[in-house]
């Protein structure tokens, strides 16, 4: 297996750890205040995810973004590995984790989530949240979550319902931004591999909904 790593790409030190985590806070209550409990959201997905650190030992997270779903995985005293194309992000990731003590908690490594560097079968589970409204493939993306998780496993995309994506498109509206609005949604995915006879379920959550194809 060959991973890209990484880089530092900016200061990991007391003060720019401290910084961050103050904008952290900052932004969990710009999002609460305007609708959107981003803390309680991720609980919830977590707990309908039912993971076990027994039976689902090594995951993979695609699209670490700035960490926040990263942090509840190390948090519930998960050892992950989190994918992202953006060394910028991942250095926010690794901030927050940092302010946890979380950091030796996570491999982060650079790649393309719809062509990933691993071998078949390599994870107990792949994990995504809020990313695949990012992407250009998005199916593509869903199969090669499949390809790399074990027989018996799971794949598990998160992403905005409805209602989730109204709220976050009012919220960056506020900030003077455009959140983009995607062509395919968890639906569709959920329809691809229902009809290639996968084991699929999908769940709305309030701001999020939860697919979980199983192999």
């Amino acid at each position: 297996m060959i991973l890209l790593y990484a880089l530092n790409v900016g200061r990991m030190d007391r003060e720019a750890i401290e910084n961050n985590h103050t904008v952290y806070l900052e932004r969990l209550a710009f999002y609460k205040q305007n609708g959107m409990d981003t803390t309680h959201d991720r609980e919830m997905l977590f707990n309908a995810m039912g993971l076990s650190s027994e039976g689902e030992r090594t995951i993979l997270e695609v699209g670490t973004g700035k960490g926040y779903f990263t942090l509840v995985l190390a948090r519930k005293g998960f050892s992950i590995c989190s994918l992202d194309d953006s060394p910028e992000e991942q250095y926010i990731a690794r901030l927050n984790l940092a302010y946890d003590g979380l950091r030796a908690s996570v491999n982060f490594v650079i790649g393309n989530a719809e062509c990933l560097n691993f071998r078949p079968e390599s994870f107990d589970a792949v994990i995504s949240c809020n990313t695949f409204h990012h992407l250009s493939h998005p199916v593509k993306a869903a199969e090669e979550a499949l390809r790399v998780t074990k027989r018996g496993g799971r794949v598990m995309i998160a992403d905005f319902s409805d209602v989730g994506f109204a709220t976050i498109a009012a919220i960056h509206a506020s900030e003077g931004k455009q959140h983009e609005m995607p062509a395919i949604r968890l639906h569709h995915i959920r329809d691809v591999f229902s009809a290639q006879g996968y084991r699929v379920s999908l769940s709305i959550l309030g701001n999020e909904e939860l697919l979980i194809i199983r192999q």
